[in-house]
């Protein structure tokens, strides 16, 4: 049965950390898979997806983030503790504008799609699909409060919405392939009582209001992952393999790439 083994390097890991990313997609584009874990004291780490290898502690302005996301180039994105967007580079958070009008809302999650776009979900309702080349602003009248997303719309198209997994409130989770965000199919809910969601190849990860998490293929069904273990930050990533940052703010990952077995 997959369950959960804590990060045991040699030189130790750090503790008080506060979320996990890593490249979710089938390869890493120019750079090695590596695992960002953010702390509460404004600390970056970086590890590799082996639980016995040490971390390495980032050079930052140790300004506070709650959410972070990393492409395959290793660019990390993120969310600050005044929940405006930013991009890490030359060791400091930097402001990242999403458009007219973005600055008044609160962003809440943060995600990279198969494609690389960064995807900013605001509490308020909208959820901005930025690139270097554009930004798309989309907006739900059920906020969405969490998103994995794999594809962005098209920007040549105003009905392509793009393909994700996300969490629509007390709604709980959701799955949009293109054409609308569905949560409710033949009169089958979707699994409820989710905050947070992640994908890795096989899989989309699902934390759940009592810190659980699980694993499902269909939205409709999963199994919990582990006996008595909690997390507060999760990511799935390469390898079918899902990272999490406990609630006794630890770092772990998964023991094997086969949750459903």
């Amino acid at each position: 049965m997959t369950d959960w083994t804590p990060y045991a390097p040699p030189s130790g890991a750090p503790s008080d950390l506060q979320c996990v990313t890593t490249w979710r997609g089938p390869i890493a584009g120019t750079h090695p898979a590596g695992v960002f874990w953010a702390g509460t004291d404004g600390t970056l780490w970086r590890s590799s997806t082996d639980p016995h290898d040490d971390f390495v502690q980032m050079l930052t302005d140790s300004a506070t983030v709650t959410r972070i996301a990393v492409d395959d180039r290793g660019t990390i994105y993120g969310i600050n503790s005044s929940g405006k967007p930013v991009q890490f580079g030359n060791d400091s958070w930097v402001s990242l504008d999403l458009g007219d009008h973005s600055e008044q809302y609160v962003m809440v999650d943060v995600a990279v799609a198969l494609d690389d776009t960064a995807w900013f979900v605001a509490k308020e309702g909208q959820y901005y699909i930025y690139s270097a080349n554009n930004t798309q602003e989309k907006e739900l009248f059920l906020a969405l409060q969490a998103v994995a997303p794999m594809k962005a719309p098209d920007p040549n198209d105003p009905k392509s919405e793009g393909e994700a997994w996300g969490v629509l409130g007390s709604f709980g989770l959701a799955y949009n392939a293109g054409d609308g965000w569905v949560y409710n199919t033949g009169g089958t809910n979707t699994i409820r009582d989710v905050v947070a969601v992640s994908t890795s190849v096989g899989y989309a990860w699902l934390l759940k209001t009592d810190g659980s998490v699980w694993a499902t293929t269909s939205g409709y069904s999963g199994k919990c992952v582990g006996s008595a273990f909690t997390a507060k930050s999760i990511c799935g990533g390469q390898g079918n393999y899902c990272f999490a940052v406990g609630t006794d703010g630890k770092p772990y990952r998964t023991t094997d790439p086969t949750p459903l077995a």
